[in-house]
C-alpha cells in the first residue's frame, strides 16, 4: 500500500519510535515535525489536500542476513 501512495505522492513519516538507521530503509523521507512539514508541503505544491495517517501499527520493512547451515 505505502508503495501505491508513492506513485501518486510524496510521503513523510512522523515517528517517534524507531532508530535513525530503522527509519531509512522504509524509503519515506523522515520529519522531526509534523506541522512544518504539512506547511512546507502546502507551500510548495499549492495543494492544501493532505492525508494524514494518525496511528498504526504498520511494518517496517527490513531484512537480516541468512542463517547458513552446514
Amino acid at each position: 500500500m505505502q508503495l501505491k501512495a508513492m506513485r501518486h505522492a510524496e510521503v513523510f513519516l512522523h515517528s517517534t519510535g524507531p532508530s535513525e538507521p530503522e527509519l531509512e530503509c522504509t524509503g519515506l523521507t523522515t520529519v522531526r515535525s509534523l506541522s512544518d512539514a504539512v506547511r512546507t508541503s502546502v507551500e510548495e505544491s499549492g495543494d492544501k489536500r493532505v492525508a494524514v495517517i494518525p496511528e498504526g501499527p504498520y511494518l517496517v520493512p527490513h531484512s537480516e542476513p541468512l542463517l547458513q547451515t552446514t
